[in-house]
């Protein structure tokens, strides 16, 4: 049960965007100074883990949430815009720079993917977030990869592993049925190929 816990806490789905943004300035070619870069990280850190973290604890203080998993379908709804809200933002600032327009497509994919599971809630299906985080994380190598015809298989690997780890200690929190797990890690997938496509 700890395991389990451990796992959702390290992987949890703020930090997909930072760990994307950081491979993705390792792993890709690009001509950008090494002060933008760190920049945009930064940015990217500030917006998709600091700020939601203070508007989780805020939320948990205020008792509007119960805890930081976000279990309660309607507990999951406000949360859920806020993230949209940021990840849209920062997409937007992202692509301004006419740079690492690549990158940016990695959060319009993260902000659709979110969108559809906050329009889920209403149908009463809950999807994995952190499933949702890490298929994303897949997709976007994937289609990069593809894109550069560079080789990444051993993060993409990697990836699957840590995505069976999560899935699997999400089921045993019975923080989520299998068909959510399932579903997380393919709108995570599928909209980063989609955004990509488009």
């Amino acid at each position: 049960m700890k395991f389990n816990k451990v796992i959702s806490y390290i992987f949890h789905p703020v930090l997909a965007p930072v760990i994307g943004t950081i491979l993705y300035f390792i792993l890709f070619p690009k001509h950008i100074s090494k002060t933008l870069e760190l920049t945009i990280i930064t940015a990217v850190f500030i917006g998709t883990y600091l700020f939601p973290l203070l508007f989780l604890v805020i939320l948990k203080k205020t008792k509007n949430i119960a805890n930081y998993q976000l279990e309660n379908i309607e507990e999951r709804k406000f949360p859920l815009l806020f993230f949209i809200l940021t990840s849209y933002i920062l997409a937007t600032l992202i692509k301004m720079n006419g740079i690492t327009i690549d990158l940016s497509l990695f959060f319009y994919g993260t902000t659709v993917a979110l969108l559809m599971a906050y329009l889920l809630l209403y149908f009463k299906f809950k999807v994995s977030l952190h499933l949702i985080g890490i298929g994303g994380l897949i997709g976007f190598f994937t289609v990069f990869s593809y894109e550069y015809r560079m080789n990444t298989l051993l993060v993409l690997s990697l990836f699957f592993v840590i995505a069976g780890f999560v899935a699997s200690a999400r089921i045993s929190l019975k923080a989520h049925h299998v068909k959510e797990v399932f579903f997380g890690f393919l709108i995570g997938l599928a909209s980063q190929t989609a955004v990509y496509l488009l």
